[in-house]
């Protein structure tokens, strides 16, 4: 039996996931090599990738807006997960 509080911390983590990070809120929080790795997910290199982030017009942007935000909700995940060891 899942008990009450997980059931709702599971829910509020799912609202999370699909919630997408600001343009503002990836710069702050993006770390040396998101965008490299970010890049190579949807086959752009990281240069490209650094334009297409800040072009909020380009091809290749919503993709990155989505690709940065799931490394850097994983990489806040897994910190938090390390945290309540």
């Amino acid at each position: 039996m899942i008990r009450r509080d997980k059931l709702f911390s599971f829910v509020e983590y799912l609202r999370q996931m699909y919630k997408k990070m600001t343009v503002e809120e990836i710069k702050t929080k993006k770390k040396s090599g998101d965008l490299k790795s970010a890049g190579e997910m949807i086959g752009i290199t990281e240069s490209n990738a650094y334009v297409a982030l800040n072009r909020i017009g380009s091809k290749h942007h919503e993709n990155i807006v989505n690709v940065l935000t799931k490394i850097i909700e994983m990489r806040e995940l897994l910190a938090n997960q390390q945290k309540t060891m």
